[in-house]
Formats: C-alpha cells, sequence, structure tokens
C-alpha cells in the first residue's frame, strides 16, 4: 500500500470515529435538560457527569452559585467523600462536603465516557471491515509482480479502484500477469446488521426506543415491545434518580428551584400480534 493509500485508511478509520462519538456523545448530553438553574447551562451539567461522573454545587463568594468538576478526597464510614477538589481552570480549592451538594451521574458515580468510546469503537472496527470487504471485491486478487511490472500493476489496480471505465495495458503485462485469488466473500451485508443491533443496544441503554429499527418481516408482540420499553426506562431512570435526589438536596440547600427533566422519545405506539382472522389490533 502507498504511503498516501496509508494515510488515507487512516484518516478513514479516525473520521468514522469522529462521526460515531460526535452522534453519541451529543445524543447523550441530550437525555436530560436541568431548568432554572440560572447561568449555570443544563449542556455544562451534564457534560460533566458524562465525562467525570459527578459534579460539586456550591456557593462561590466570586461566582456566587457554581457547578463545578471535582475531585473526590477522603471517605467517611459510608464510602461518601468528606471532602471536595474542585478543579477548573479559574477555581482551585479544597472544599468540605458539607459546603455543597454533590451531583451523581448515577450511583456508582461513574461516567458514560468508557461506555460511549466502547460503543464507538466497536462501530468504527465493524464499519471500516465493511468497507475492506466491499474494496476487495473490487480487486479480489494479490498479484505477483517484479521490479519491471510492479508500477504498471499499481497503476490497473488504482485504476480499477477508482471506477475507470475502461482501462488499457500493455500485451506484454496481461499475458505475464499472474495473481493469487483471495476468495473473500461478501459479509458486507451481515456486518451492516450486526451494526445496526450494536447502534440499537446503544440507543436503548441512553433511552431511546428504537423498535422502529427491528426487522419489518416479523411483528413484535406488544409483551415484547413492553419488555423493552420497560428497559429502556430503567437506562434512563439509573440516571435520572441520582440527578433528581441532587436537585431535591441544591434546593433545600441553596433555597433555590432547580428541576431535572427527561428529554427522551419513547414512542406509545405498539404493536400487536396478528388477530386470527388476519387482521391486525392497534394499542
Amino acid at each position: 500500500m502507498s504511503k498516501a493509500n496509508q494515510i488515507l485508511l487512516e484518516r478513514a478509520n479516525d473520521l468514522t470515529f469522529i462521526k460515531y462519538f460526535t452522534q453519541f456523545f451529543n445524543l447523550s448530553l441530550n437525555i436530560f435538560k436541568w431548568e432554572d438553574t440560572g447561568e449555570i447551562e443544563s449542556r455544562f451539567i451534564e457534560r460533566t457527569l458524562i465525562e467525570n461522573g459527578y459534579c460539586f454545587v456550591y456557593s462561590d463568594p466570586d461566582y456566587g452559585l457554581v457547578c463545578m468538576p471535582c475531585t473526590l478526597v477522603g471517605l467517611n464510614i459510608y464510602n461518601e467523600p468528606t471532602q471536595i477538589q474542585i478543579t477548573s481552570p479559574l477555581i482551585s480549592k479544597t472544599l468540605n462536603a458539607s459546603d455543597g451538594v454533590l451531583i451523581y451521574n448515577n450511583y456508582t458515580k461513574t461516567g458514560l465516557m468508557p461506555i460511549i468510546i466502547n460503543y464507538v469503537d466497536r462501530l468504527t472496527e465493524i464499519e471500516t471491515t465493511i468497507n475492506t470487504n466491499i474494496y476487495l471485491q473490487k480487486i479480489p486478487y494479490i498479484f505477483l509482480a517484479d521490479k519491471k511490472t510492479e508500477k504498471s500493476i499499481r497503476e490497473v489496480a488504482s485504476q480499477v479502484t477508482n471506477n475507470e471505465p475502461v482501462i488499457v495495458v500493455k500485451a506484454t503485462l496481461a499475458e505475464n500477469l499472474q495473481n493469487i485469488t483471495l476468495n473473500t466473500n461478501f459479509v458486507a451485508d451481515k456486518l451492516l446488521k450486526l451494526k445496526q443491533q450494536i447502534e440499537n443496544e446503544f440507543l436503548t441503554f441512553i433511552g431511546l426506543n428504537n423498535n422502529s429499527q427491528a426487522d419489518k418481516k416479523e411483528r413484535m408482540l406488544v409483551d415484547e415491545i413492553n419488555v423493552n420499553n420497560d428497559y429502556i426506562n430503567r437506562n434512563v431512570d439509573i440516571l435520572y434518580n441520582a440527578r433528581e435526589l441532587a436537585c431535591e438536596k441544591i434546593n433545600e440547600k441553596f433555597g433555590v428551584n432547580w428541576k431535572v427533566v427527561r428529554q427522551n422519545n419513547m414512542s406509545e405506539s405498539l404493536y400487536k400480534e396478528v388477530d386470527s382472522d388476519g387482521g391486525e389490533a392497534n394499542g
């Protein structure tokens, strides 16, 4: 592979990763919306929780009520931190945990970033494999060459991959051309289904209904959809409950009225099993 093609391949892999990471990160940032938080943006709170797993709300003498990324220091008998180290570029101080309220992303105090990256890595690997599999359908051979024929063979291969309608080669090259067949099976269609399954798995994890992605040849029973919807709700509740608890503590401690609301778009329509007379009942 030429240096130029190697660079293009690496760039394609990077762009695929960036595409999925940007998509999944933005979806995760919009699971919840914080309201009545003054100058503190909902986006900042959610980004801090997704990246770090927690943040600290307190009244700063210079900036007023703030929500800052932090490091947890020390533990009490219930494994809760006793001190908070603020890690903002403009604020560096250590506070007692009782000086404010910690917002946790979930009850395990972990962010979503490792999970996002795991799904993005898997999808990037599958998509690049799909592209390679399609590419090999054009030239499913290894060509044997010497110093005299290598350049000509590379030029022919480049013309094939660039979809040139007519390729002209010297007769001597065609007569002496030798190749090894790779017998590359076309598996891009199977990999595409796998990619969709993994993507749907992530959407379920962050609370987005993806029944619309189900195979249209099979109708999902209402009980199956209810089970899926319950799992989606449980995933969101894990994150929501930690935020709601923090809201209650913040409002009580600082006399404000912070709110956090879900923003998932679960569909209320359910498909039912086909009736015995061939009809279909709607829920």
